[in-house]
């Protein structure tokens, strides 16, 4: 079972200054380009794995979690609000929406970290068989 917890940032900047750039009055633009997909490579990779993936969403959660599901090709994709009150980040607890490889779908209520991490674990446990 692999895990992919880490917000990876979609992009980056295209050339970072060797030095601190210093004010000079005038704008500053920066030119961005797009990381790799972590997720979606090790999802194209695997084998035998069962992948689990995160999807930080800021609106439109389950049309965007449901296409993430599929590009990344995971079994079970966690989904979650991160605007607003009571976002996951910098918070104890968490309010998920499971996606599963298999059309399912998980409603999950506001919980702690910890009971969520043995939900996702004991889900992901279901599709070891199948391998």
């Amino acid at each position: 079972i692999i895990v992919m917890v880490a917000a990876v940032g979609d992009y980056r900047v295209s050339n970072p200054a060797d030095s601190k750039i210093k004010k000079s009055g005038a704008g500053l633009v920066l030119e961005l380009q797009e990381n790799r997909d972590i997720l979606k490579e090790v999802g194209s990779r695997k084998d035998r794995q069962v992948v689990v993936g995160f999807a930080a969403e800021t609106d439109d959660l389950v049309k965007n979690a449901r296409a993430k599901l599929l590009k990344k090709n995971v079994e079970i994709l966690v989904a979650n609000m991160v605007a607003g009150k009571g976002s996951a980040f910098g918070a104890d607890t968490n309010q998920a929406h499971l996606f599963f490889k298999d059309g399912r779908e998980e409603q999950l209520p506001r919980m702690s970290k910890a009971e969520l991490a043995d939900i996702i674990l004991d889900r992901a446990k279901e599709f070891l068989p199948d391998l």
